[in-house]
């Protein structure tokens, strides 16, 4: 092969693999993405017989619906 061919093909390959990646970062972004920025809380101490409360955030990182079907505590 001469270097012109081989110029070609590598140019031809690196559009192909190029397209590719951009077709995978599409299909990434279309889906839902649930996201717990803190997944873990531990309380401090608390007097017996007092309400606990601690809101945890769920975000979406998707670009569509995000359907919470199930949840299940520790």
């Amino acid at each position: 092969m001469n270097f012109k061919k081989i110029k070609a093909l590598l140019i031809i390959t690196v559009i192909c693999l190029a397209a590719d990646m951009a077709v995978g970062e599409e299909t990434a972004d279309k889906s839902p993405s649930a996201f717990l920025p803190e997944p873990v809380y531990t309380f401090a101490p608390v007097v017996e017989g007092s309400e606990v409360v601690h809101d945890f955030i769920l975000q979406n990182k998707g670009n569509e619906t995000l359907f919470i079907e199930k949840l299940k505590s520790g």
